[in-house]
């Protein structure tokens, strides 16, 4: 179990249990007094959330895969969160991301119909951990994808190569056509290989970026050719520049990029 918590801000992550750990990053907990408006950077995997409140609880589905956004962290106030693996919305509940793309709606819009229980076991309890306890017993019963292992070893080696691994080389490791790979890989992730490669490689420039970056130097270390590939490519991901983005607050960010690369 990881907890960071200030003046501001709680954070709780729990580990999954079981079977669950091939699908689930972490459920998480979080509470915040902070009304300072944040910029949330993609993630690259869905996210499923419980907002506990007064007369009944708000369960939503986020996907916002290759878009920042902002937030305001004071609403997210008694929050409890699902952070699944990229694979693991439609190894557990048969919904692809893509369909979902970009995008925060009730799960309840999205939910086969045998799965809608799920809603009505979360929606009235004020317990942040009988809501997880209860989201596990319930999504234990589920998870039959049986490509999951071949997208999530090839989610693993592109983690692992921060984005840098080249794509033939991947398609080569299962014999598949790079057709079939990457049909497997968007139905299961919601975006294509290449994307999702991009994304990484965003992410780890991320983590190398200060105040005194060269700017040349990381673009270069994390992949790029040059250093204007590198802006233009972080302000597709960030929607701004990076020196703009070292000015705003990003603590949320700093909670999240913990599992940028896996768990």
């Amino acid at each position: 179990m990881y907890r960071r918590a200030d003046m501001d801000f709680e954070y709780t992550e729990i580990p999954p249990t079981g079977l669950l750990k091939k699908y689930i990053k972490h459920f998480y907990i979080f509470n915040s007094r902070d009304t300072n408006p944040e910029r949330i950077l993609p993630l690259g995997n869905v996210e499923i959330t419980v907002s506990v409140g007064d007369g009944g609880n708000n369960v939503l589905i986020t996907n916002m895969g290759t878009q920042s956004y902002f937030v305001v962290p004071r609403a997210l106030k008694r929050m409890v969160g699902i952070s699944l693996q990229p694979w693991g919305l439609y190894g557990l509940l048969r919904i692809s991301p893509a369909e979902i793309a970009n995008s925060k709606i009730p799960l309840e819009d999205v939910l086969p119909p045998n799965f809608r229980e799920l809603i009505h076991r979360v929606q009235y309890s004020d317990d942040p951990r009988r809501i997880i306890a209860t989201l596990q017993h319930y999504l234990l019963r589920h998870g039959e994808d049986r490509d999951y292992e071949m997208v999530g070893d090839a989610v693993s080696l592109i983690d692992k190569y921060r984005g840098q691994l080249q794509l033939s080389d991947l398609f080569k490791r299962y014999y598949l056509s790079p057709r079939r790979l990457e049909q497997l890989f968007d139905r299961s992730v919601g975006m294509s290989v290449k994307k999702y490669s991009r994304l990484k490689r965003f992410h780890f420039a991320v983590t190398q970026l200060k105040k005194d970056t060269n700017l040349t130097a990381l673009a270069l270390n994390a992949g790029y050719y040059d250093q204007s590939h590198f802006i233009h490519e972080f302000g597709e991901f960030a929607g701004v520049s990076p020196r703009a983005f070292l000015k705003e607050s990003n603590t949320l960010n700093l909670i999240n990029a913990r599992s940028w690369f896996g768990k």
